[in-house]
């Protein structure tokens, strides 16, 4: 079975202190992976289901930032800045990189993963036990509690997906924020630590590494590693000059 990825967020995918000096905001990519039929992969050869092509289409660049988390949502993208006193979120037209300030975060918060479910996004706060929640145009924030490290999120069938920097992924009822359980991400006895910026496609999450070129494809049922991706091959031509 083939599946095509046509937007990944690389730039988020990417580690942090790349992504901080950056000068653009995404590679809009052409992925393909395959993945077995039905097989349960935790002790499977993980060759079997491997990147077959990952291919920049285009780039898009922006005004400097530390980009924590993206999220498309009604034709813009929508940028999650970190930095205790720079943390915002920002709306960028992908068309013309074009971008505006929709909610500045106070000095005291350090913006990470954001994610839309239901018409509300969510952003969530590096070590501040909080999360903001807005309507799709930022508007009606509402301040509440979530305790513990936010690094990444995504959404999944209506629920929110959270990492922490753990081996381990929350799943969180979107309306309640109540944590409805967790997985833990491993492969052959390996638990995957430093699970960083998240995203889902079909069925699947993906999450990179912290501080590594490539990312895990995850069964969201089981916590196996089903698949990897290597993005190191991006690193190249305009995308490494960059990331330089």
């Amino acid at each position: 079975m083939e599946y095509r990825l046509d937007l990944m967020r690389i730039c988020a995918l990417k580690t942090q202190a790349q992504c901080r000096s950056w000068s653009l905001l995404a590679i809009l990519v052409a992925l393909f992976f395959t993945r077995a039929n039905g097989a349960e992969l935790c002790n499977g050869p993980l060759s079997q289901v491997q990147l077959s092509r990952a291919q920049a289409v285009r780039v898009i660049a922006k005004e400097k930032g530390y980009t924590e988390g993206l999220v498309f949502s009604d034709g813009f993208l929508l940028e999650s800045l970190g930095i205790y006193g720079q943390s915002s979120l920002r709306q960028i037209d992908p068309n013309t990189g074009m971008s505006k300030t929709l909610r500045t975060l106070d000095g005291k918060f350090f913006g990470e993963g954001v994610a839309e479910v239901n018409q509300r996004l969510f952003q969530l706060t590096y070590k501040e036990n909080v999360v903001f929640t807005y309507g799709k145009k930022a508007e009606g924030d509402e301040t509440r509690t979530l305790k513990g490290e936010g690094w990444g999120l995504t959404q999944l069938q209506g629920q929110l997906v959270m990492s922490n920097g753990s081996n381990k992924l929350r799943f969180l009822d979107a309306k309640t924020l109540a944590v409805k359980r967790e997985i833990e991400v491993r492969y052959k006895g390996r638990s995957y630590k430093m699970l960083n910026e998240l995203e889902s496609a079909h069925g699947m999450i993906l999450a990179n590494i912290y501080g590594e070129d490539w990312v895990a494809i995850i069964n969201p049922e089981t916590g196996c590693l089903e698949g990897s991706i290597d993005l190191s091959g991006l690193r190249t031509g305009s995308t490494q000059d960059a990331a330089d």
